[in-house]
């Protein structure tokens, strides 16, 4: 097989030329150049292109016959439809006009025309509605919807009132005649209306136009203490008030919190309202009398009395000395009941601006009345209490300072010095020892402690003054023993000795 150097197309090697191309065959291949080869990629590439643009044709070719198919689908569909459209058109078109000759069009037409806002001819299509249904409600409803917007008030109220009337549970006609009563401001309309409302919500609603009388807590009456009134209603607005007798208006004090009653009296309170819009309620009063229980008289211990204490020199009690029950009876104390409080004052009636009573008072010294008053929590005194006291204090006479006394003794001029116990009688002076003895004959005692001279010889002073040396000793002891104190004691048996020694150097002098 041989295959053609132009088209590439291969057939027997006997022919020669290509059976597709007609290209004689080249028996002796020519010598292969770069310029041979370049133009066969070149014919290579035309042919491709051809086939490509011949197979684009037969695509755009399909194309055409199918759009053309499309084309005359649609014609045939729109044309179709036109003649659809038509007959519908002209039904309706029959239709409407019939349809412009009934209640529900020109209703449906009055409707439309309101919510453009146009008026006139919204009330005209009402009105041809109404032609063929007179009393219809909806129709009746949407003409004095039409006169109200249109400032026609009174023609609306005429047919509103037919409406509340005929058809009473129809909410809308009553909130209508409401709003134009109110628009108008008639508020005898409107009080007029709501007694006959039946819908409690539009009651509420213009409660206003026929406010309730204020309301009083606590009730009218007397009471025994202090009290505040509260004002109250149940209608929004302003409560105005007086508590002189004169009648309540704007210009009186406006209730802002409750009324103080603090003062023993009656009071009138007279209160009415005014309501948001300005419509006054009916006028109330109720009369208070405030008489305050009165506290009871307190107990004052102890009663009326005179009274006496002793006291030391700095003023001090001395236990067991007071002229009453016990030591503490100098001391004045009230009975104060819970709830109470005590006021005391000495020699005046006592007030509320007086002493507190907080405890026990003591007595004051001399004659005086003390005076004492309870005063209850609702801030009434009560009845006062009294008692008188003549009270004193004394004070016990010193104890005098001990006179000291002295102790003789017959041996010699000696003495001892001794401070007497305190005794409720004169004390007596200690009679001396028994042991003593008679003085010695010849001597004289002196109390300032000196002996007479002695006369005697040598021998008798050598012995005296061996008596007396023995007796020094003897009253030494004797004086130790008898004495309140050793020391003291003491020095007064050396005081004796010195004595007695200087004597006897006398004696043998002499």
């Amino acid at each position: 097989m041989r295959t053609c150097t132009k088209c590439g197309a291969q057939f027997p090697d006997d022919e020669l030329f290509c059976p597709v191309c007609k290209q004689e065959v080249q028996l002796v291949p020519d010598f292969i150049t770069i310029e041979s080869r370049y133009q066969e990629e070149q014919l290579k590439k035309e042919e491709q292109e051809r086939i490509r643009r011949e197979e684009r044709e037969r695509e755009e070719e399909k194309m055409r016959r199918r759009n053309a198919r499309k084309r005359s689908i649609i014609i045939s569909c729109v044309l179709t439809a036109l003649v659809v459209i038509g007959v519908i058109a002209g039904i309706l078109i029959f239709r409407a006009h019939r349809k412009a000759q009934s209640y529900e069009y020109q209703y449906a037409l009055a409707e439309e025309l309101y919510g453009e806002g146009r008026y006139d001819a919204a009330l005209e299509a009402v009105n041809a509605a109404l032609g063929f249904q007179p009393k219809d409600f909806n129709a009746r409803l949407m003409l004095a919807r039409i006169y109200i917007n249109k400032n026609a008030n009174g023609k609306a109220t005429t047919v509103l009132t037919e409406l509340t009337n005929e058809f009473p549970k129809e909410k809308e006609p009553w909130e209508l005649l409401f709003s134009v009563y109110e628009t108008q401001g008639n508020t005898a309309a409107i009080q007029k209306l709501l007694d006959t409302c039946p819908f409690e919500d539009l009651v509420a609603q213009y409660a206003a136009y026929r406010p309730s009388a204020p309301v009083f807590k606590p009730a009218e009456g007397e009471y025994d203490e202090f009290i505040e009134v509260s004002i109250t209603a149940e209608t929004e607005g302003t409560i105005h008030y007086t508590i002189d007798g004169r009648e309540p208006g704007a210009d009186s004090p406006t209730y802002t919190g409750p009324i103080k009653l603090d003062e023993e009296k009656s009071v009138t309170v007279k209160a009415m309202l005014i309501s948001k819009v300005g419509v006054q309620s009916d006028t109330v009063s109720a009369k208070y009398t405030i008489k305050l229980k009165e506290p009871p008289a307190p107990v004052i211990t102890p009663k009326s009395g005179s009274y006496t204490r002793r006291v030391d020199e700095e003023g001090n009690a001395i236990s067991g000395t007071f002229a009453g029950p016990d030591d503490s009876d100098y001391m004045i104390t009230v009975e104060v009941p819970e709830g109470y409080t005590c006021f005391y004052s000495f020699d005046k009636r006592p007030t509320e601006n007086s002493t507190r009573y907080t405890g026990p008072v003591e007595m004051r010294t001399g004659e005086h009345v003390f005076y004492a008053v309870l005063k209850g929590e609702n801030g009434k005194l009560g009845k006062v209490a009294s008692a008188t006291y003549l009270y004193t204090e004394t004070t016990p006479t010193p104890t005098p300072t001990p006179v000291p006394y002295y102790y003789y003794y017959p041996s010699d001029t000696q003495y001892s010095e001794e401070v007497p116990q305190e005794t409720d009688a004169d004390p007596e002076p200690t009679e001396a020892p028994s042991d003593a003895g008679e003085p010695p004959a010849g001597t004289d005692t002196d109390p300032s402690g000196g002996d007479t001279q002695n006369t005697s010889d040598d021998g008798g002073s050598s012995a005296q003054s061996t008596d007396n040396s023995s007796q020094s000793t003897d009253g030494s002891s004797s004086g130790q023993s008898a004495g309140d104190g050793g020391s003291q004691t003491n020095n007064a048996g050396a005081s004796s000795s010195s004595s007695n020694a200087a004597h006897t150097a006398s004696g043998s002098s002499s």
